[in-house]
Formats: C-alpha cells, structure tokens, sequence
C-alpha cells in the first residue's frame, strides 16, 4: 500500500470513528470495521428500455422472475459498531465525498455475526457483519432508473478488517 493511500485509510478512519462518536455522545464504539466496495446483483422488477449506451446491462432470469444486473457502482464504507446498539455506515465515493447512514443493531444470527438494520419511506438496508470470516454482507431495497425509479432488491458481499476498539 502507497504511504498517501495509508495516510488516507488512516484519516478517514479516524474521521469515522470522531464522527461517530461526536454525533451520538452516549454511544461508545465497540467495533470498527473498514470495508472495500462491494460487489454482488441488483433485481428489479422492469427495465428501462431506453437505458444509456454504456450501463450495465440487465437480463431476465426465469428463475427469480425479475432482471438481473452487476451493481452500477459501490464505494468503501467504514461502520462503526457502539455498545449502546446504534452503528452508523460512512461511504466514500471518488470525489471524496461521503454519506453517513444511521443504523442499529437488531441482533445476532449466532455467535459469529451482527446485523444492523435501517429503513425508511419503503427502503429497508439490512447489514450482516462475519468477523471471524472478515466479510459484510449488504442486503436491501432501492430505487435505480436513468429516466424512472424502479423498485429493486440488492445484495452485495465485501471484505471487510474488524478493529475492536480500546476502551
């Protein structure tokens, strides 16, 4: 890794975690966990038959009923876990912006996982952190369209560091 892309993982981490714990004072981080963009499928209901030359092409799968396309573009996230059952998901785009999601824990599968959970007007992002396997799966609802919104489920998988945070 190039020293400027250390610096970079490094600050932006600790962004995350300042912001994290600067947004919700009562809420102590557990965990932080830096993962890369994922990749996985969109499904969608319908398709724009007026799409773009140069998108991401999408194909009708009997099996699911619906159409199936690779993501359009995923970005790094770093997720900050607290003790007190809220979390937050940073995402990072290429023009060093960010969107802050806030989520919560809703429980745990087993012994080996996490999952958090956020969700409003209709969208609901479902969140499972693995780690001892060092992955994250994303699970949910969108919207994608260039012309129109069509509703669409989507599920990605990304490989992810776990940090536990030093009380």
């Amino acid at each position: 890794m190039h020293n400027y892309a250390m610096k970079r993982t490094f600050a932006v981490a600790l962004f995350a975690l300042l912001f994290g714990t600067v947004r919700t004072p009562s809420a102590s981080p557990s965990m932080v966990v830096t993962c890369s963009a994922p990749t996985g499928l969109n499904i969608a209901s319908d398709i724009e038959p007026d799409q773009p030359k140069g998108s991401v092409p999408e194909v009708y799968d009997p099996e699911a009923k619906a159409y199936v396309s690779h993501p359009r573009k995923t970005e790094s996230a770093i997720i900050t876990v607290n003790k007190d059952g809220t979390a937050s998901q940073t995402s990072f785009s290429d023009n060093g912006t960010s969107l802050v999601t806030d989520m919560r824990i809703v429980g745990t599968i087993n012994s080996n996982a996490i999952t958090l959970i956020d969700g409003e007007n209709g969208l609901v992002d479902v969140l499972t952190l693995y780690p001892k396997e060092s992955i994250a799966i994303f699970a949910g609802t969108s919207y994608f369209g260039w012309n129109k919104s069509i509703p669409a489920g989507y599920a990605y998988i990304s490989h992810c560091k776990f940090s536990n945070v030093i009380n």
